[in-house]
C-alpha cells in the first residue's frame, strides 16, 4: 500500500514537472511570435515598434498609480467607533471588477489605433471606400 502512495506522488511530481516545462514552452513560443510580429510590423510600418514600446511604457506607469492610489485607499481611516456603529463586513470588496480595469487599458490601448488607421465609410452593403487620413 504503501509503495502505491509513492508511487503515485512520483507520477504526480512528473506530470507536475511535465506541466510546468510544457507551459514555460508554450510561453517562448508566445514571445517568439510576439516578437516576430512585432519585427514584421516595424518593417511594414517603420516606428512601430518604437510607439508600442512607448504607449506600453506609459499604460504600465499609468496603472502604477493606479494601483498606488488603490493602496491608498484600502488603508483604514481611523473612526472613533461608537457602541451603536457597525463595523464593515471584512468580505466588502470597493475595487473594480476585471472588467472594468481592462476596459480602461483597451481603450488606452486602441485611442492610437483609432486615431492613426484609416477610415472606412460603407458606400453601399458590398463595397467600403477607403476616406483620407488627416495625417
Amino acid at each position: 500500500m504503501e509503495d502505491c502512495l509513492l508511487d503515485l506522488k512520483r507520477d504526480i511530481a512528473e506530470w507536475i514537472e511535465s506541466l510546468q516545462h510544457a507551459d514555460q514552452m508554450f510561453h517562448h513560443m508566445m514571445s517568439m511570435e510576439f516578437w516576430s510580429i512585432a519585427r514584421t510590423m516595424d518593417d511594414i510600418e517603420p516606428g512601430f515598434w518604437s510607439q508600442y514600446m512607448q504607449n506600453r511604457q506609459e499604460i504600465f506607469q499609468q496603472s502604477m498609480k493606479e494601483r498606488a492610489a488603490r493602496r491608498q485607499k484600502s488603508v483604514p481611516e481611523s473612526k472613533p467607533e461608537t457602541p451603536v456603529a457597525r463595523r464593515e463586513s471584512p468580505f466588502k470588496v470597493n475595487e473594480p471588477t476585471p472588467a472594468e480595469e481592462n476596459s480602461e487599458r483597451i481603450s488606452l490601448f486602441l485611442a492610437p489605433l483609432d486615431r492613426d488607421l484609416p477610415r472606412l465609410r460603407q458606400v453601399s452593403p458590398q463595397t467600403e471606400v477607403r476616406l483620407p487620413t488627416s495625417d
